[in-house]
């Protein structure tokens, strides 16, 4: 049992901050396809040591959209690019990279090779990146001179639900 019994009404006091992803999961791949239309493969980037409950929604959300989901499974740095490559070869037309810790911390290294391999992606935070979709968060760059190409550009969905292009 956890501290509280209902996140959206909490029954006692609380402290913390919770990013659950399980409901914003089939959001994230509705805007991707709303965004890149035509798209009929996502490939969903798993961190195998996550916890499976969002795996398991965006799979249940991407067979809802009639979308071919293939999931890479990652567990270490030196899979990525195979991740990646596995990808491209498929062929995917984009990737939802899943909520993990393990992810965050190793963004810069997705980001680059989702610009070399030339596939959109989706993230869990909008840190820079292509595209992102998430518990609203401090406002950041999406572009970074150095890991995304000049001129790819980039979008945002800000709090108003509205889009933003820049870069």
């Amino acid at each position: 049992m956890g501290a509280v019994s209902n996140l959206a009404r909490p029954d006692r006091n609380a402290t913390g901050l919770s990013f659950l992803n399980k409901e914003i999961g089939s959001k994230r791949l509705e805007l991707l396809v709303e965004l890149l239309p035509g798209t009929r493969r996502v490939a969903i980037l798993f961190d195998r040591n996550a916890a499976r409950y969002s795996l398991e929604a965006s799979v249940a959300a991407a067979r809802t959209l009639n979308l071919e989901a293939p999931v890479i499974e990652i567990g270490a740095v030196d899979e990525f690019e195979a991740a990646y490559a596995a990808a491209s070869a498929g062929p995917v037309q984009a990737i939802d990279i899943l909520a993990s810790p393990f992810f965050n911390s190793n963004r810069a290294r997705l980001v680059e090779l989702a610009a070399r391999h030339r596939l959109p992606a989706m993230y869990e935070s909008d840190e820079p990146s292509y595209l992102s979709y998430a518990a609203r968060a401090p406002p950041t760059s999406c572009c970074w001179s150095k890991k995304v190409p000049s001129g790819t550009g980039c979008l945002r969905i800000n709090s108003g639900g509205g889009i933003t292009a820049s870069c």
